[in-house]
């Protein structure tokens, strides 16, 4: 039996954030993203990618598709919006697994964390 990339983690995680600040529409988004890149990860190891290469593909990958699809269906061109700068995006760090600024390289959150920036935002 082949291993599998774990998609429930990143899933969970990106859930979390998304609905937070996108709403629920973002929940298919992010579930039908995951299930195309899984496919996409079973096909990398076939190819000869190891578990770890195609784990951290398909993190990336579900990550950076919900924020282009945010983006350019305009849902929120700036999601998720830097708290500090709010003109522009955070980004997200697959090496630390976190929401960063790229104007002053800190970390925001953790990915999975968005909506505890939201509740600290309006105290």
């Amino acid at each position: 039996m082949t291993a599998m990339v774990d998609t429930e983690r990143i899933v969970s995680l990106l859930l979390k954030d998304a609905v937070a600040t996108l709403g629920e529409r973002a929940r298919s988004e992010v579930l039908s993203l995951a299930a195309n890149y899984e496919e996409l990860a079973r096909e990398r190891m076939e190819a000869g990618d190891s578990l770890a290469e195609a784990q951290r593909s398909f993190d990336r990958s579900v990550v950076d598709g919900l924020q282009q699809t945010a983006h350019d269906l305009f849902w929120a061109t700036t999601w998720p919006a830097c708290p500090r700068h709010p003109h522009h995006p955070l980004w997200y760090d697959e090496n630390r697994q976190t929401w960063h600024c790229q104007q002053d390289p800190s970390v925001v959150a953790p990915l999975g964390g968005l909506a505890g920036l939201r509740a600290s935002a309006s105290r």
